[in-house]
C-alpha cells in the first residue's frame, strides 16, 4: 500500500516513482524473491517479485477507535488470503494475523480476495470473494464470514450457491444481465469486489459487484437482501464501453429493478457508443 517505494534503475519497466510521491505506509511482505533488495523487478516466472501484493483494501474504526485494515494478498501457486492490520494513528500498523483463509474442498478452495467489513449492532460481516481454484478463469462468488471482534471470524453457517460445498457462501452472479450461465469461456463467471450499503428508505441492504455483461462489457450487478445473507438480483450498471478487461470507463447506464418500476438514467461520453438496457 504505498505510491511507490523503488526507483533503481531496472527495477520496473512500467512502474516508476513520482519525486513528490507519499510515503509508504504499509510494503508487501514477500515481495524480494531474489534478493535484490528491489521489490518492482517481476520476471515472473524467473523472479516472482509481487507475489504477495496487496490488493482491494478496506478499513473500518472498532468502538474503542482502533482502525482495522484488511486486504488480500496476490500469491501465486497457492490460495490467496485476507490479512488484518491495526493502528490507533493510521501511521504505523501492526500486524493481526490472518483474517481469513481459504476453505479446502470448498467453493472457496482457490482463495478469499476483496474483504468488506460492515458493523451492524454489535456484530461485524465481513463480505468477501471466493474463488474456487487457483487456475486463470476460476469462478468467483461473494461470501460473508461473522466477527465480534473484527479479529475471529467465522463463515455464515449457509451456503446459497447451488453445487458447491462449504460455509459461507451466499451469492453467485447468475443473472440475465451476465454471462454466469454461459459454460463456453472460462472468464464468464466474475462475481467479484462486492460493496454492501444500507438502504434505509426501503428497508434492506444493497450489494453492488463485478461481472461480465452479456454484451461483452463489465457490468456492476445490483442486489438487494433483508438479512445480509439471502441476495435476490435487482439490476445492474453498464459503465464501460470496451471489452471487459478494459479498465476505461466512458458510459454509464442504470438499469434498477424495484418490484414493477424499471428505472434508467443514462451519461454518455463524448464520442462513446451508447449502452441500453
Amino acid at each position: 500500500m504505498y505510491a511507490c517505494d523503488d526507483d533503481t534503475p531496472g527495477a520496473s519497466s512500467t512502474l516508476r516513482c513520482d519525486a513528490n510521491a507519499i510515503p509508504v505506509l504499509l510494503a508487501s511482505k514477500a515481495d524480494d524473491d531474489d534478493g535484490d533488495g528491489r521489490t518492482l523487478d517481476e520476471d515472473f516466472p524467473r523472479i516472482d517479485d509481487e507475489d504477495d501484493d496487496i490488493a482491494d483494501h478496506a478499513w473500518i474504526r472498532d468502538g474503542a477507535g482502533l482502525y482495522h485494515l484488511f486486504f488480500h494478498n496476490e500469491g501465486r501457486g497457492a490460495p490467496w488470503f485476507i490479512e488484518h492490520y491495526v493502528t490507533d494513528d493510521l501511521e504505523t500498523l501492526h500486524y493481526a494475523g490472518r483474517a481469513l483463509e481459504a476453505q479446502a474442498g470448498a467453493w472457496d478452495a482457490g482463495g478469499t480476495w476483496a474483504p468488506y467489513v460492515i458493523q451492524v449492532g454489535a456484530t461485524y460481516y465481513m463480505f468477501y470473494t471466493g474463488i474456487e481454484s487457483i487456475e486463470p478463469g476460476a469462478k468467483q462468488r461473494i461470501g460473508l464470514a461473522i466477527s465480534s471482534d473484527l479479529r475471529q471470524w467465522t463463515r455464515a453457517h449457509v451456503n446459497r450457491c447451488p453445487g458447491t460445498s462449504g460455509d459461507g457462501c451466499i451469492y453467485e452472479c447468475d443473472q440475465t444481465w451476465t454471462t454466469w450461465s454461459d459454460t463456453g469461456d472460462p472468464f464468464n463467471q466474475q462475481c467479484r469486489d462486492q460493496f454492501v450499503m444500507r438502504d434505509d428508505a426501503h428497508e434492506r441492504w444493497l450489494m453492488f459487484a463485478t461481472a461480465r455483461s452479456t454484451n461483452g462489457y463489465g457490468v456492476v450487478t445490483v442486489a438487494w437482501s433483508q438479512d445480509l445473507t439471502t441476495w435476490t438480483g435487482a439490476g445492474y450498471i453498464n459503465a464501460t464501453c470496451l471489452p471487459f478487461w478494459n479498465t476505461v470507463t466512458c458510459a454509464v447506464t442504470i438499469c434498477l429493478r424495484s418490484s414493477s418500476v424499471t428505472f434508467s438514467e443514462s451519461y454518455r461520453a463524448v464520442n462513446s457508443p451508447t449502452v441500453t438496457c
